[in-house]
């Protein structure tokens, strides 16, 4: 009997599940699709002299309001899980007046 049961219940959540697939198929407007576009990729450089990398003296200070920045930010939390000295390197101090935004 539970053999029986159990096999009631999955054929129940069976139908269900199909029900809300097809409801939800229904509910997408017809020229939206449902895949990404490909992904934007540059074109390779001939060599690694092409790549500007910025290179500016950072003081104590600019590095650690770049660790508190990165500290803050999830994402460039995980940007610089490998390397963070090279995260670092790679922002370039900016000095802003007042009135600046």
């Amino acid at each position: 009997m539970d053999e029986r049961l159990r096999e009631l219940r999955l054929q129940e959540e069976r139908t269900f599940l199909r029900s809300v697939a097809r409801e939800e198929a229904m509910e997408q407007p017809p020229g939206r699709r449902d895949s990404r576009a490909p992904a934007i990729v540059p074109e390779p450089l001939a060599s690694d002299a092409a790549l500007c990398v910025p290179n500016s003296p950072k003081s104590r200070r600019d590095l650690s309001l770049i660790a508190e920045a990165v500290g803050r930010s999830e994402f460039l939390r995980r940007l610089g899980e490998g390397c963070p000295e090279a995260l670092a390197q790679s922002f370039a101090p900016v000095w802003h007046g007042p009135g600046d935004t």
